[in-house]
């Protein structure tokens, strides 16, 4: 009986996790993503945010259709193609001397930002320690 009814408590959980959203994420990046923010990393410790100007918004909008387009306020749409999962997305666009520059976003905060590593250095400090910096863009929805 006791074990029936552990079960049945499980199975219930299950249920409600499941019309909740909660059990099974799956990503989507249709729509618009705005650029927020520039985070660098330095040895994982220690992290600087650098504020976007707002006075320039930048987005990236992904369509239905397996394309999309950098929309950076100031002139004619960037197009791209676009492939994703549930933990990255890939966009890909070809420029105008037809050389292909994929650049992968990692998907955090539970699917509502989308991450890129924009660069990747060593350096040293004022005691000749060597430091890895990482440098991250983020676009959010």
């Amino acid at each position: 009986m006791r074990k029936n009814a552990f079960a049945l408590a499980g199975l219930l959980i299950v249920v409600l996790l499941s019309l909740s959203g909660c059990a099974d994420f799956a990503f989507n990046p249709i729509g618009r993503w705005t650029y927020t923010e520039e985070r660098t990393y330095i040895d994982d410790v220690l992290t600087a945010s650098i504020p976007v100007d707002k006075g320039f918004d930048t987005a990236l909008v992904f369509t239905k259709s397996g394309t999309g387009y950098i929309d950076t306020g100031v002139s004619d749409h960037l197009p791209f193609t676009y492939e994703y999962t549930d933990t990255t997305v890939t966009i890909t666009r070809t420029s105008m001397n037809n050389v292909t520059s994929p650049s992968v976003f990692q998907v955090r905060d539970n699917g509502h930002e989308l991450v890129a590593v924009i660069q990747e250095y060593d350096s040293q400090d004022e005691h000749g320690q060597t430091r890895h910096c990482r440098v991250e863009t983020v676009f959010k929805r």
